[in-house]
């Protein structure tokens, strides 16, 4: 490839920005962008075509239930803006912890007029119970998000602070993996700073903090459970680290220590890196409804005897209102400027403020002072959108007022696989670390395109910095101490993997009940097809995979034709509780609840299955296409079982979810004999009873004769 010298010869034709707009792709960052630009504008066909290379991005995401498609363009950030943004963001990550350190101590910023007390008190994120709470030795923040914008002005702001439960950083991590997979000589070529090397600091600090708070303790990642939107990251998360991910079910409270519960008894717990918010933490001391919680934990906490990251009730400053007074409480505090700007934000509890804001009413977003979408909620474009104005200003201090901002453009391949601009906003990581904090040199992008939000790795680049560190699931700096892992299986893991291998030999046994029948049906003359019929009908009532009403129209079928119309809802109907899609469903469900303890080829067989009849209902014209689905099925069912035999670890988990299998099948062969072997024998029966058995070749083998 051809070296390139400037941006201005890449720039492509369908790549136009608005007027007055910043452009990402001015000349400033010439030696950020020319790389990357130059790879995707090859003209001597060394680099894929952006059409190729979006479709290969999309092959490559399918088995991560991601809210947004992967651009194949990273976002290239020059070594001056991240130096910049480095420095602002450790000095405002400071400013937080120290404001949260005096807010749940000593409190002088509300005596001493720092802060008004109605921003803090009447915030519903103040968690009153934490009141004296100390860290120690810790900080209150190990983890903290920012979302970044640059205006017009080519100026960085931070639009919004995030303290409580920062989310995005699996799906960070996520990214870098995808891009680097499909982008490997450009990845390799630029330099780009790994992120292993963060994400290591920052497991090792996890682990101090959990020897500190007590002997032998683990560090367990509280997960929200799979219901959420999130919960594929917290997972994803779970495994890079090896930390047991857990619910809250699986974690209990006694004498002022907290436990997991697993299969060997309670194992002590030393640091919890939480992702429900702090009011779902306890239902005891915070909200009675918070199911993903732990009774008891803060006052465990309040005690040391755990390490909560980030602490309870650090979500008091993850709100617009108080960005207001962070450049007055960072000469306060630190007595420094504060570095990196926010957006132009009034909270309008002072009168001051409230007047400004109603006679710029017109200029200014207006949205709450208290509460903020999370990340998987909202939308890139709610940052310049104006928002629903308050119906009245009886409670001022419940509202904020804001600078609208028109976002910078960067490119990304559009729907067309052209190279298109859009509006862009970053969101970057500072971790806690053994060292202190440091900024995860990288990130996650997000852009506004018509076609609807995609994401973006963000690319920093290394200077001289050793760049051998590999961003995977394999990184050896993430080993703090050996520990034996299966001894810390989850009672909660254990249970559902035993019920995955119960379901999944159950899909099976169905699968290949249907099979059985449908080819019996199609080879059989009337008679022997009657009496299939009502054999197998019999049968896959004993599996409770076909009602008494289905069964019936199904014996009532006098032709193959009608047949094929009624497998066809049996096998297909979303809304009968009954056939193959129910069965699919419970096994995707089970196994997303212990996606930390598949593999990656595991989890993509998986998917592959359980997606088997998303769309076959469409494509089910006749009996030869069940059979070739069911075909298909039996092959994946045996991909999935050939993984848990060969690559599944010996432990705990491994001999439940046989036991489950085990079972499963003994129970579905004695409904076979029970419904083929108990009624008079004829040759059909044996032929049906031996290919349900998948036996037919062993016996002929062996007796070289018919049944």
């Amino acid at each position: 490839m051809s070296e390139v010298v400037g941006i201005s010869s890449q720039r492509p034709a369908t790549y136009l920005v608005p007027n007055g707009a910043y452009d990402e792709l001015n000349p400033g960052n010439d030696a950020a962008w020319a790389d990357i630009l130059g790879f995707f504008r090859d003209a001597s066909g060394h680099a894929p075509e952006p059409e190729q290379l979006r479709a290969e991005m999309l092959v490559r995401d399918l088995d991560v239930p991601r809210p947004w498609a992967l651009d194949p363009i990273p976002f290239a950030l020059s070594n001056t803006d991240w130096q910049h943004l480095q420095r602002g963001l450790l000095q405002r990550t400071e400013l937080l912890d120290h404001i949260l350190r005096d807010l749940y101590g000593p409190r002088t910023l509300l005596r001493d007029g720092g802060l008004p007390p109605a921003l803090i008190f009447g915030n519903p994120k103040f968690a009153l119970p934490m009141h004296s709470y100390a860290t120690g030795a810790l900080r209150h923040l190990n983890l903290v998000a920012y979302d970044i914008g640059r205006g017009r002005d080519g100026q960085w702001r931070v639009l919004a602070d995030y303290t409580e439960a920062p989310q995005g950083l699996g799906m960070c991590l996520e990214n870098r993996v995808l891009s680097a997979q499909a982008l490997p000589e450009l990845f390799h070529r630029s330099r780009t700073q790994r992120l292993a090397t963060t994400f290591a600091a920052m497991a090792r600090q996890l682990v101090t903090a959990a020897d500190r708070a007590v002997k032998d303790g683990i560090v367990v990642l509280l997960a929200q459970g799979p219901e959420q939107n999130n919960y594929f990251e917290q997972t994803y998360l779970g495994q890079y680290f090896g930390f047991p991910v857990v619910e809250g079910a699986d974690l209990t409270v006694r004498d002022d220590a907290v436990y997991l519960k697993t299969l060997e008894g309670l194992k002590p717990v030393g640091c919890v890196l939480r992702f429900p918010h702090s009011e779902n933490c306890d239902p005891i001391y915070l909200t009675p409804a918070a199911f993903q919680g732990v009774a008891g934990i803060v006052n465990t906490a309040r005690h040391q005897q755990v390490h909560m990251a980030n602490s309870l009730g650090s979500g008091v400053l993850e709100n617009d209102a108080i960005m207001s007074f962070l450049p007055g409480l960072c000469q306060t505090l630190l007595n420094e400027d504060l570095l990196l700007p926010n957006i132009a934000t009034w909270w309008l509890g002072g009168d001051r403020e409230l007047a400004h804001a109603r006679a710029h009413q017109a200029q200014l977003l207006l949205g709450p002072a208290f509460s903020r979408q999370d990340m998987f909620g909202t939308r890139t474009q709610d940052y310049w959108e104006r928002t629903v104005q308050p119906a009245d200003w009886h409670t001022p201090y419940r509202w904020v007022a804001r600078e609208p901002i028109e976002l910078s453009y960067s490119p990304h391949i559009n729907a067309a696989g052209e190279v298109a601009a859009a509006p862009t906003l970053l969101r970057l990581f500072v971790v806690h670390t053994d060292e202190g904090y440091q900024v995860l040199p990288g990130g996650m992008v997000r852009q506004a395109t018509p076609e609807g939000d995609i994401s973006k790795d963000l690319w920093v680049p290394a200077d001289d910095q050793d760049v051998r560190n590999v961003d995977t699931l394999t990184n050896s700096n993430i080993v703090v101490r050996p520990r034996r892992s299966d001894r810390d299986l989850p009672s909660r893991t254990a249970d559902d993997l035993f019920w995955l291998g119960r379901y999944l030999e159950r899909t099976e046994g169905a699968v290949r009940t249907y099979r059985s029948l449908l080819s019996h049906i199609a080879e059989a003359d009337i008679d022997e097809r009657k009496m299939t019929i009502e054999t197998v009908i019999e049968l896959l009532e004993d599996l409770d995979v076909v009602n008494a009403g289905q069964a019936k129209r199904l014996s009532q079928a006098q032709s193959v034709d009608q047949l094929s119309g009624q497998w066809q809802h049996m096998l297909f109907d979303t809304d009968s509780g009954q056939g193959l899609y129910p069965l699919l469903q419970r096994v995707n469900q089970l196994a997303n609840q212990v996606r930390e303890r598949l593999s990656a080829d595991a989890w993509r067989l998986f998917n592959a299955l359980t997606r088997s009849t998303n769309h076959a209902q469409w494509r089910f014209n006749s009996i030869a296409d069940a059979i070739r689905l069911t075909d298909s099925m039996i092959e994946r069912i045996s991909g999935v079982n050939g993984q848990i035999q060969e690559n599944m670890t010996r432990g705990y988990g491994w001999r439940l979810l046989e036991l489950g299998r085990r079972l499963e099948r003994g129970q579905y062969g004695i409904q076979i004999l029970h419904q083929l072997v108990a009624k008079p024998a004829t040759s059909s029966r044996m032929y049906l009873m031996l290919d349900l058995y998948d036996s037919t070749i062993t016996y002929r083998s062996r007796y070289q004769t018919i049944p």
